[in-house]
Formats: structure tokens, C-alpha cells, sequence
């Protein structure tokens, strides 16, 4: 998961760093390098609680 506008870690950059973990890429519209401090925290926390949800099988408790 990284920002579309992260200074540090470009975006596009992104792929190499999940295909290495097998992992999906996630990319947080408008959002920077520091995502849990910027306004778009609650489309990062959205992603990371479906993920949680997939892998559990049920809602994460909230």
C-alpha cells in the first residue's frame, strides 16, 4: 500500500515491492507518504479492513 503522491516511494514503484511479497498494490488516491496522518487515512484503513476481512473470513471487530 503506498500514496499516489508519495515523494519517497513513487507510486509506480509500487509493484516491485508487492510482487516481491506476493502480495496486491494498493494505491491511496491523493495521498502522500505519511497516509495515517493525511485525509485520506479512512480509504487506507477501508483497504487494510477488507483485506482483514478476506483473510478472517468475518468482520473484523470494529
Amino acid at each position: 500500500m503506498g500514496g499516489e503522491l508519495d515523494a519517497l516511494f513513487p507510486s509506480n514503484q509500487l509493484y516491485f515491492t508487492a510482487s516481491g511479497w506476493n502480495a496486491e498494490t494498493c494505491v491511496i488516491p491523493r495521498a502522500g507518504h505519511m497516509i495515517m496522518m493525511e485525509p485520506q487515512w479512512t480509504a487506507a484503513a477501508n483497504k487494510i479492513d477488507q483485506w482483514l476481512d478476506s483473510r478472517l473470513g468475518q468482520k473484523a471487530a470494529a
